[in-house]
């Protein structure tokens, strides 16, 4: 679920339900209830989370860490420009959130593709119908 896959990328970012909870205004709880599936996220705290979540990454990203190991040093053995497993995983997790956004606000791929059909199905069938001016 969506949320529960926010709330991944904040766990890895080292926000914690807490630290989210205080920062949408809202009960620890009800970020619990998020995390097991019990709730879903509402869209009145969906953009604000959104915000959190990008704000926290990209400063994770910038500050190098996602190319750190659990012991804080850098990770050995990597060749230049190359990208730990864990920064992979953790721009993939984001790449796939960005695109469930999307959808949740009907910007996604499937709008574009609807819209697309829609398009489609309004061209006149015979050929010779659409060479008319």
């Amino acid at each position: 679920m969506y949320q529960q896959k926010l709330l991944d990328i904040a766990r890895s970012v080292g926000l914690s339900q807490g630290a989210v909870a205080r920062h949408l205004g809202i009960t620890a709880i009800q970020v619990s209830r998020w995390a097991h599936g019990q709730r879903p996220l509402p869209q009145k705290h969906l953009e604000k989370f959104w915000r959190l979540i990008m704000d926290k990454l990209q400063d994770f990203l910038d500050a190098g860490q996602a190319d750190r190991g659990e012991d804080g040093q850098p990770r050995g053995g990597l060749t230049a420009g190359e990208k730990t497993p864990f920064r992979r995983d953790l721009e993939t997790l984001l790449l796939d959130l960005q695109i469930e956004y999307l959808e949740i606000r009907g910007t996604g791929p499937s709008a574009w593709i609807e819209s697309t059909f829609v398009a489609l199905d309004a061209l006149p069938r015979d050929p010779r119908e659409l060479r008319k001016p």
